[in-house]
């Protein structure tokens, strides 16, 4: 949107909301090096949470959690600045005042931005505070003295623990987990095989 903005001489502000978890996505680095290449009037805002689904893995997801703690941001910064982006952050993304004050610097520059915020997954709803992992994705919230349905297994449940067993069996079985284990239903694999996992 925003090269079809820059085509067609248009002055405008396209905002791309992005993830954490997302980041790590082949798209996402195409989408920030193709930005960078053209120039774009582009905001990328990245929601940075510590989690996607669950918590995340990986070598991006180390290195922003590790440069966030060691030195706020400084080495983060110098990762997107490699890429033509100018970074702003990280930004408390419940603090509202700031936030604004934030959006509206990187909105009134030319150019690609990185909007760098930090949030906490569930922020203002106790249950979901509580367990992240467990409130990704519910559609609906049953009343609490609603007594509790057994559900049955699911694909991933049954997958999980298929897996599970034959790496008990075969000890060069190994896990490949897309983003997360809990949705793929390898919870107990991790557990039972850190290593292979």
């Amino acid at each position: 949107m925003a090269l079809a903005d820059k085509l067609q001489n248009i002055d405008s502000r396209t905002v791309a909301v992005i993830g954490d978890g997302a980041m790590t996505a082949g798209m996402a680095f195409e989408a920030l090096n193709h930005a960078a290449h053209t120039g774009s009037n582009l905001l990328v805002i990245l929601n940075d949470n510590d989690m996607s689904i669950s918590h995340n893995e990986g070598g991006l997801a180390t290195y922003l959690a590790k440069n966030l703690k060691d030195n706020m941001g400084e080495t983060t910064a110098a990762l997107f600045e490699a890429l033509d982006f100018n970074y702003s952050g990280p930004v408390d993304g419940h603090d509202i005042p700031a936030l604004l004050d934030a959006l509206q610097h990187s909105l009134s520059q030319p150019g690609p931005q990185f909007l760098h915020i930090t949030t906490l997954k569930g922020k203002g709803f106790a249950p979901a505070e509580k367990d992240p992992i467990g409130y990704h994705a519910i559609a609906k919230i049953d009343p609490i003295d609603k007594p509790k349905v057994k559900s049955k297994p699911t694909f991933a449940h049954i997958f999980g623990q298929w897996a599970t067993d034959k790496a008990a069996e075969d000890p060069k079985l190994t896990a490949i987990t897309p983003a997360m284990r809990e949705g793929s239903g390898l919870v107990e694999f991790s557990r039972q095989f850190p290593k292979r996992f």
